[in-house]
Formats: structure tokens, C-alpha cells, sequence
């Protein structure tokens, strides 16, 4: 697995862009799905970004190189403000780089660790069995059949429920602070966020002042793999948030910024 760090490739990226059939087109109108589907097509996950993908300013620095850093350099690294994404002053769109999820692996993870979620009795209705005075539910004490699993509307609360302290525990294990963002992504609502484009430099810097970062990024790996998996690499996602679903902005078409001030690397 190849840590972010090396997941900025120098070389002109393949045009891969989507052209219309014309051959004819169908008379037949596209769904919404179907729309929404040839959108996260054209803005699909990469495993490397290109040079104009960074932001200026954000250059990796090897934490190999720490004795060189004067003390200001290094306070800035630490608790300076990271570079924040912002439309308006042009800069390249926001990625994140991690894993998307589903509702089986937050309740596969939530079983394994014993998460207890409380469920309130109006949302028992369709299924009294399960209706009890603490409305506490301690996951893995269920069968794999339990309703809990495998009704629907069931199933999405207690998903939503432990999804963020599936994520603390797994932030726990390697010591890194990880979030959950919305990815532009076909069949996922959402995913674990190990940095953007605009932090993966001090990210990075941070993991590798850590120890190894290869260690710690396998890890991840293993961690974020679906029940049957044995392990799944991040990739770099469009984050939901960008302004390209009016006008159909292209990847790899965005200008460049630079940090602001107070925030440089190095």
C-alpha cells in the first residue's frame, strides 16, 4: 500500500473524459439514478493525484529533516491553521483521501467491539420483541437474524448510530484523529477521512514524525476493509461539497491557490 505521500504523480494524466454516443441517442430519458451515476463516473476516485491537484504553498517536508526546522517552523506545523477550501478564491477542488463504507462494515465493527446503542421504543413499532424499560441494546448480543441487522430502517439506525465511535475506536488504535465526510461516489454515502489535498503535507509530516508510516497506513487499510475483505486501499475521493454540480467542472481543471498566511509548511 502506498501511503498519500506518494499518491502525487508528476505525469500528465490520461483523458479519460466521458463523450456523448454519436451514434444516436435514445429517445428514452435517463433516470436519476442513471445521471447520477455517469456524474460520479466522470469525477471517480484516483489512487494518485497530479502536481495541480495541491495546493501551492503545501509541499511535504520529511520529518527525517525535523533538526532542521527553526522553532517557529516547527510550532507551525503543529498548531498552525491548516489551508481551508474555498470556492471563491479559485483553488483546486477538495479531495479526500480514505476509504467509503457501508452499513456492513460499521455493524460488523460494532458487534466486534460490543458498542451498546439505545433505540427508542417508537422506533421498535414493527418489531415488540425487542421493545424493553432501558431501550439499551448491546450489539453483539444479537444473532446475525435479529431485526436489528436485518430491517432496513433498523439496520440504518443503528448504522448511524455507532458509525462515528466505530471511527473514534479505530482513531484510537492508530493514534490519528480520523472524520467522516461525504465523497462524490456511486453506492456510498460515506467515508473515513485520513486528510485532504489541501492537509495531506502535514498529515504526512505527522505520521512520518510518528514512526512508520507504512505501518500505520496498512493498518488503516486492514481496518477499513468490508466483512469478507482482508484489507482496501484509499483512495482519493471528489468531497460532495464542491461546487461542480452546476456547470460540470472537469477534474484537473482547477486553479492553483495559495495557503494563508501563518499556514506554510515549512
Amino acid at each position: 500500500m502506498s501511503a498519500p505521500k506518494g499518491h502525487i504523480s508528476h505525469e500528465k494524466p490520461a483523458d479519460d473524459a466521458r463523450k456523448p454516443d454519436e451514434q444516436g441517442a435514445t429517445s428514452k430519458p435517463l433516470t436519476y439514478r442513471e445521471k447520477y451515476k455517469a456524474f460520479c463516473d466522470t469525477f471517480h476516485p484516483v489512487p494518485v493525484l497530479q502536481r495541480e491537484d495541491v495546493p501551492k504553498g503545501t509541499e511535504f517536508f520529511d520529518p527525517k529533516y525535523n533538526d532542521q526546522l527553526t522553532r517557529e517552523q516547527l510550532h507551525s506545523l503543529l498548531y498552525g491553521p491548516d489551508p481551508e477550501f474555498s470556492p471563491m478564491e479559485g483553488g483546486p477542488l477538495l479531495r479526500y483521501y480514505g476509504w467509503v463504507f457501508t452499513e456492513n462494515w460499521v455493524i460488523k465493527w460494532a458487534r466486534d467491539i460490543n458498542l451498546t446503542v439505545l433505540i427508542q421504543a417508537e422506533y421498535l413499532v414493527r418489531h415488540p420483541e425487542l421493545i424493553s424499560d432501558d431501550e439499551q441494546f448491546e450489539l453483539a448480543s444479537f444473532p446475525d437474524d435479529s431485526p436489528l441487522f436485518t430491517d432496513p430502517d433498523l439496520r440504518g439506525i443503528v448504522s448511524a448510530l455507532a458509525r462515528w465511535r466505530v471511527v473514534r475506536h479505530i482513531s484510537e488504535l492508530v493514534v490519528l484523529s480520523l472524520d467522516i465526510e461525504i465523497p462524490i461516489a456511486y453506492g456510498y454515502k460515506q467515508m473515513v477521512v485520513f486528510c485532504t489535498n489541501y492537509t495531506v503535507a502535514r498529515r504526512l509530516w505527522l505520521v512520518g514524525s510518528m514512526g512508520d508510516e507504512c505501518d500505520i497506513m496498512e493498518s488503516l487499510d486492514r481496518y477499513m476493509a468490508e466483512p469478507g475483505e482482508e484489507s482496501k486501499e484509499g483512495l482519493w475521493y471528489f468531497a460532495a461539497d464542491n461546487p461542480i454540480y452546476v456547470g460540470m467542472r472537469a477534474p484537473g481543471k482547477a486553479s492553483m491557490t495559495t495557503m494563508p498566511p501563518g499556514a506554510s509548511v515549512c
